[in-house]
């Protein structure tokens, strides 16, 4: 076969570049097969018409892609729907008392406490807040362990703006009796006075659960109308951190940060096909639809028949119909990277491509 200057290599690359052109006859479009179509022509065979390519876009200038990537990125988040309520305050700040929970209560002790309870009653009702929280004071130091003298100064704490010392009052009524409708409901207003509503509507529930009024109920329907707003703030945050990580996803790629053309360093591709100019970034790969490195196509043929390996496996339908989808597409090749047929031509093929490139 070799007299009339045709080698066993070249009939090999032969068989697998006709193999190539059983998979896609429209290869045979190529402006440098005119003489392979004129001989097919000339025994009456026939080429399929060539397909209409669809026009692409202009791509855009580099600096112009990379400063709409850079714009995105900075694009502000949404603003949170503002809450409108003219009755929160900035909290106080008064020490808690030191007060003796386990001292002996004598009977006396109790008289005296519950007269002290109504002089603060008293007091409050004749809008003197002040003298009524030192007068409800002097009773809950005389017996410390009812609620109720915890819960009312509370009240008289909320009415002097002063929504933290209510708080912690309300708290221990609770731990003194859990079934104090009124430490709820007033530490629900305190709680609202200070903007935390979602403890606000908790306790202002649980308050009219244990003794139901109307005004507590009101109150509880302006807060749930505050808490719907946070809650929607909330939803807004956690899908623009969802979107975040997919956002940056986008414009990652596989050069491992080595700045390359259409890269800026930090695994972001600035051009479609990646940071390698459209050859992709995978161990050197170059576009497999021109093989500059390669010799074109028949330099890939050339190589395909000095190794057995890959000549067998170019025999096989299925491998030539994925790696010339690989030559038409190179953004396929990190999939077929982990296809048991592919990968490992590819990999042969990748080694190949940078022998001849550091030559």
């Amino acid at each position: 076969m070799e007299s009339f200057g045709v080698t066993n290599s070249q009939i090999q690359a032969l068989k697998v570049f006709i193999n190539l052109l059983q998979q896609h006859p429209e290869f045979l479009n190529d402006d440098r097969l005119d003489f392979l179509r004129n001989y097919i022509i000339s025994l009456g065979g026939k080429i399929p018409e060539p397909k209409k390519e669809e026009p692409k876009s202009e791509e855009k200038p580099m600096e112009e892609e990379k400063k709409e990537e850079e714009t995105a990125k900075e694009k502000p988040m949404e603003e949170d729907i503002k809450i409108d309520d003219p009755d929160v305050i900035p909290g106080d700040t008064i020490e808690p008392e030191t007060i003796n929970m386990d001292i002996e209560v004598t009977e006396e002790m109790e008289v005296q406490a519950s007269t002290k309870r109504s002089e603060a009653m008293e007091a409050f009702n004749n809008g003197e807040v002040d003298k009524a929280i030192n007068t409800i004071t002097e009773a809950i130091k005389l017996n410390p362990r009812v609620a109720n003298f915890f819960a009312c100064r509370a009240q008289y704490y909320n009415k002097a703006k002063k929504p933290n010392a209510a708080i912690r009052d309300c708290t221990t009524a609770i731990k003194l009796n859990p079934d104090n409708a009124k430490a709820y409901k007033m530490r629900g207003i305190a709680y609202r006075m200070i903007g935390q509503y979602q403890k606000s509507v908790v306790d202002l529930r649980l308050g009219n659960k244990l003794d139901y009024d109307d005004n507590t109920y009101e109150l509880q329907k302006v807060v749930e109308k505050f808490v719907a707003i946070e809650k929607q703030n909330e939803k807004r945050h956690n899908k623009q951190q969802e979107e975040k990580p997919k956002q940056e996803e986008q414009h990652q790629c596989h050069c491992g940060g080595e700045k390359k053309p259409g890269c800026d360093g930090h695994g972001g591709c600035h051009r479609q096909g990646g940071c390698c100019g459209g050859q992709g970034c995978y161990g050197g790969m170059p576009n497999m639809g021109s093989m500059p490195n390669m010799g074109g196509m028949n330099g890939l043929f050339a190589e395909l028949a000095k190794d057995p390996e890959l000549m067998a496996a170019m025999q096989d339908p299925d491998v030539m119909t994925k790696l010339s989808s690989a030559m038409s597409n190179p953004a396929q090749i990190a999939t077929l990277m982990s296809d048991p047929k592919v990968g490992p031509i590819l990999n042969k093929l990748m080694s190949k491509f940078g022998q001849n490139a550091a030559q």
